[in-house]
């Protein structure tokens, strides 16, 4: 029979390097679970609002975007909620039979007739410009049907899916800088097919997605990189290798969608008894500067308008012209390129006002 010796047995040690392990490890989890739980009572340590954390969490974790959903039709359009009706526009109710004695103005674009601005719908030019005709007495009811990153392929089927149901008296317009992007894209197609893809949810790795899912403290460290996903990330074709075409203006030849839907649109108002106006897009200078092929495809755009309006008769609001002779006041309107403050689009509808009905 063996004598006990006292000496500890051959696996003692590495049980004793388990423990150091685990024991190291408790400081690094307390400290990740304290960081979290600080995350979730107070996002604004890391800048950024619980509302902001859920809304990219929907996008990378379902793949799906926040503010947009898939549309048959028109690939994309909003979702239905407190500011967007259930049609997927902005603000109330769209009704189909007009009231008597009622004028009814539809207004069609992208952001910059959607809002364009943090304040939403409430500070978009179609809700000045109803708000500014009730006060001087017309009995009238505007329609914003403005979805951001629409261009006028989405507006055409738009107007005539939906639109024209509702009978307006007068169609605005308020389109430009959207049509640059499927004009310096590669491989151009009038019908903005080598561009626009139908709507999908994003591919995200199953382990990013998993974290994503049960972390705030992850999600809001990798915010910066998700934020900026936009609806373009679902709708919009890979670029490819050879990116978006060079220069400092788009290929020439590629404007003809652009005034192919516009004027499509506007013989089929006038041809039922409406008024069909158009509204040239203002842009900002000092970035026109940082993206003179945009700046450059919205001048050619704006000019397009004005040749429409001249060879068809069309009403024209010409607000590019009116930003260009007050500069130092269109300059303090101005959030990017093209979207400005509620000031701004304010100023919209005034000059929409005076010119429909001075």
């Amino acid at each position: 029979m063996m004598e006990r010796t006292g000496m500890p047995s051959a696996d003692r040690p590495s049980l004793s390097r388990r423990k150091k392990l685990i024991f190291s490890l408790v400081p690094v989890v307390l400290l990740i679970g304290t960081a979290e739980l600080m995350i979730r009572i107070w996002p604004s340590l890391l800048g950024t609002t619980a509302e902001q954390l859920e809304s990219a969490r929907l996008t990378v974790v379902r793949g799906e975007s926040p503010a947009f959903g898939p549309s048959p039709h028109t690939v994309f359009r909003l979702r239905p909620g407190a500011r967007n009706n259930s049609q997927g526009f902005v603000g109330r109710e769209f009704e189909v039979a007009k009231p008597e004695g009622v004028l009814r103005i539809a207004c069609l674009g992208g952001s910059t007739t959607q809002g364009g601005n943090p304040q939403g719908p409430r500070a978009s030019y179609p809700f000045y410009l109803e708000r500014l005709l009730q006060a001087q007495g017309q009995a009238v009811e505007v329609y914003n049907y403005g979805v951001s990153n629409w261009t006028t392929a989405e507006t055409l089927v738009n107007y005539v899916l939906n639109v024209q149901d509702t009978q307006p008296d007068i169609v605005i317009v308020h389109h430009a800088i959207n049509d640059v992007s499927p004009r310096i894209f590669p491989g151009f197609r009038s019908d903005y097919a080598h561009y626009r893809v139908p709507y999908h949810r994003l591919e995200i790795p199953w382990l990013e997605r998993a974290l994503l899912r049960v972390s705030d403290l992850y999600l809001a460290l990798r915010l910066p990189e998700y934020t900026g996903l936009d609806i373009t990330a679902h709708t919009v074709a890979p670029v490819g290798p050879g990116g978006y075409q060079g220069g400092d203006r788009p290929p020439a030849g590629t404007e003809v969608t652009f005034r192919r839907n516009l004027e499509t649109i506007g013989l089929h108002v006038t041809l039922h008894g409406g008024r069909f106006v158009l509204m040239t897009m203002p842009t900002d200078p000092d970035q026109s500067e940082r993206w003179p092929n945009f700046a450059n495809g919205v001048l050619e755009h704006n000019e397009i308008m004005r040749e429409l309006c001249r060879e068809h008769g069309f009403g024209l609001i010409d607000m590019a012209a009116q930003a260009a002779e007050h500069p130092d006041i269109a300059a303090r309107h101005f959030r990017d390129i093209v979207h400005v403050t509620p000031k701004g689009n304010e100023a919209k509808a005034k000059l929409a006002a005076k010119t429909l009905f001075d």
